[in-house]
C-alpha cells in the first residue's frame, strides 16, 4: 500500500496527467498467466501506441527510475516542440 500511495502522490505532484491503470483486483495477472510472479515485472511503461517501452517499479529499482526519466523526459522533450 505505501508504494501506491508514494505513485499516486509523485505522479500528482509531478504533473503527470497520463492514465493510469492499477489493477487491484487481479484481473490482468489472471488473464495473462504466463507473466512471471515477480513483481518486477508487473509495471509497464507503455508508448502512445500501448508497446511496452519499459518493465520494472521505478519506486523500487534505482536503475528502473532513471531509465524511465531518461523516457519520459525525451518523450516530453519531443512533444514539446
Amino acid at each position: 500500500m505505501y508504494y501506491f500511495k508514494s505513485f499516486i502522490f509523485l505522479s500528482l505532484e509531478s504533473g503527470f496527467c497520463q492514465a493510469i491503470y492499477i489493477d487491484t483486483l487481479g484481473v490482468f495477472a489472471k488473464r495473462n498467466s504466463h507473466i512471471p510472479k515477480e513483481s518486477m515485472y508487473h509495471v509497464f511503461l507503455l508508448d502512445n501506441e500501448n508497446h511496452i517501452i519499459l518493465v520494472g517499479n521505478p519506486l523500487t529499482n534505482k536503475t528502473i527510475e532513471n531509465h524511465f526519466m531518461k523516457i519520459v523526459t525525451k518523450r516530453l522533450e519531443m512533444t514539446s516542440i
